[in-house]
């Protein structure tokens, strides 16, 4: 499509219409532009799972709780086994 261009596309009994606005080159933008999200994005993929953290800083803690009636909710996070299978880390109760 060119800019200006209008296509109208039917979905079940529905319409889509289509208009461009302006065309941009086809292809691979220039690493210096897209640099920042590149870099967000490897560091995402490389993280471990939210549970993991959680559990990883958890046990690096070791917090002592004063409060006996709270002290329950904590139980299964000082029983969880960090394993990594196939590259990624998992969280498991023992």
């Amino acid at each position: 499509m060119k800019p200006g261009d209008v296509q109208t596309i039917p979905v079940g009994q529905d319409y889509l219409i289509l208009r461009a606005d302006k065309a941009a080159p086809a292809g691979i933008p220039p690493l210096g532009r897209i640099k920042p999200q590149v870099t967000r994005l490897a560091r995402l993929e490389k993280a471990d799972p939210p549970a993991v953290e959680i559990a990883r800083l958890y046990q690096a803690a070791r917090p002592q709780f004063n409060v006996a009636k709270y002290e329950s909710y904590f139980d299964d996070l000082s029983q969880l086994d960090v394993k990594t299978a196939a590259g990624k880390k998992t969280a498991s109760i023992r």
